[in-house]
């Protein structure tokens, strides 16, 4: 059908009807609050960019390199014009910067998310999880390395910030 290979589909009549404005597999959406900016990331394509509300949008990945596989991204929620894009083993920022970031099945498991009040501070998840205070430069992975011995199998699919404790996460 129509969906079977995904895209963004947009409405100006509160869902009524719908029109496809993005084509592609989409992993992430996220917005600039308080803007008609929006960013997409789309698997084997890399990030779009919309400027008027998600009507059109253009690729956005100038820096990015070799944007294959699955895309994740993450606005910075006290700073918008930081966001960050996990695509396979690569870690980007909106200033270019990169680490790596993946320790296996980068095609599968992929999670990002940046603290609500500290752009800097992030959290990548692929097998294990880490964390980086500096943006992505150096990653602190807080599980121990992962194998066969492991009791429980680690996949990292999704990670969150508390709202409320700037020190939790799930």
């Amino acid at each position: 059908g129509q969906l079977a290979n995904g895209g963004v589909y947009r409405s100006i009549n509160e869902g009524v009807s719908w029109v496809k404005v993005l084509s592609g597999k989409v992993e992430d959406i996220v917005f600039a609050p308080g803007t008609n900016t929006a960013y997409a990331s789309v698997q084997g394509t890399g990030v779009y960019k919309s400027t008027d509300g998600g009507a059109t949008w253009a690729n956005a990945s100038s820096g990015i390199s070799a944007a294959t596989g699955r895309v994740r991204i993450a606005m910075a929620p006290s700073n918008p014009q930081i966001l960050y894009a996990l695509n396979g083993s690569k870690l980007f920022k909106t200033t270019n910067g990169g680490a790596s970031s993946c320790e296996g099945q980068c095609t599968y498991n992929q999670a990002i998310a940046v603290h609500s009040t500290d752009p800097n501070k992030i959290l990548i998840g692929s097998i294990r999880f880490a964390v980086s205070t500096n943006g992505g430069s150096t990653l602190n992975y807080l599980t121990a390395t992962w194998g066969t011995g492991q009791k429980v199998h680690q996949d990292t699919h999704v990670l969150v910030w508390s709202k409320n404790n700037p020190n939790r996460f799930w």
